[in-house]
């Protein structure tokens, strides 16, 4: 007899050979990313929408993961909260982590952070250090 937890671990493993798990999944995290760098910034859905040139209701869609964004979509509503959009691909048996450093506002948690667990390093244009490790699952 499987336990409780041991056929969770099935379906998930299921799930996660579905093409589709993925996208939903990828659209729950890019709508949260959205989410978070609009309270960063005290941005409405509504100054969202006019710094994107569309109505309320396409945020709105946003929010619920009824789109399916272009990367050019992707990259359009980046901007519009000053941030850049990062796509990495890593094997399928490990976990990507991000850690983002502006050299502007020196963070010392994210710095020995990064010295503990970076493998891999990019500038961006702004100035701004990507990082990821990836972590084994």
């Amino acid at each position: 007899m499987i336990e409780y937890g041991e056929r969770y671990k099935e379906l998930v493993k299921g799930f996660e050979k579905d093409p589709e798990y993925w996208v939903e999944y990828l659209k729950l995290v890019f709508s949260e990313e959205i989410g978070r760098l609009m309270d960063q910034r005290k941005m409405s859905r509504a100054e969202l929408a006019r710094k994107l040139g569309v109505s309320r209701a396409y945020i709105t869609r946003l929010f619920r993961g009824t789109f399916n964004p272009t990367l050019e979509t992707l990259v359009k509503i980046a901007l519009a909260l000053d941030a850049r959009v990062s796509i990495h691909l890593h094997s399928g048996h490990t976990e990507a982590r991000w850690v983002d450093i502006s050299f502007a506002e020196p963070d010392p948690h994210a710095e020995r952070w990064l010295d503990r667990h970076s493998t891999n390093i990019a500038l961006t244009s702004k100035g701004r250090l990507n990082a990821f490790a990836p972590v084994a699952s």
